[in-house]
């Protein structure tokens, strides 16, 4: 008797886990949580979901490189998503934003793995700096504040159908 696969018809289903990404930078190594391009079970790439976490990319990196050198007191990342670029900010205190709550999840679990400590609910502490996320739209939840940086690398890839960017 000869036993084969039986090869799967259905796409596998995302899961909970992250998947991480090192990345180093000024001799800082940071680990980012973000999730996996979904595929089917031949490997090849099917539509992103709409609450598609990205990792780091060429973007990314390009922000990275372009981000004023420095220790402010505030800096804010508009639309932090995994939070890849709020983790390497210089600043006392960091304000990352972003719409999704899946995305705030992903940048708590990069905080983490980071080696960040959580102080309460979506604050975060390294020695003296301080990160805390707040979930809405662009400025939204930081109407009426200063900051000394922005950043923001906002989504060029939009999610599934229905899923608006505000």
């Amino acid at each position: 008797m000869v036993l084969g696969r039986r090869k799967r018809t259905t796409p596998r289903r995302r899961t909970h886990a992250w998947h991480e990404t090192k990345l180093m930078r000024d001799d800082v190594l940071r680990v980012i949580a973000h999730d996996a391009f979904p595929t089917d079970v031949d490997g090849n790439r099917l539509p992103l979901p709409a609450d598609f976490v990205m990792g780091i990319g060429g973007a990314t990196r390009t922000l990275l490189d372009l981000i004023p050198p420095g220790h402010v007191g505030r800096a804010l990342d508009i639309g932090c998503g995994s939070g890849a670029i709020t983790v390497f900010l210089d600043a006392d205190r960091v304000i990352a934003t972003d719409i999704d709550a899946r995305a705030l999840e992903a940048a708590e679990v990069t905080c983490h793995i980071s080696g960040f400590r959580k102080m309460e609910p979506l604050v975060w502490r390294e020695g003296d700096r301080i990160i805390e996320f707040r979930q809405g739209s662009l400025l939204d939840p930081v109407q009426g504040q200063r900051f000394d940086l922005i950043v923001s690398n906002p989504p060029f890839v939009i999610g599934g159908v229905g899923h608006t960017h505000h």
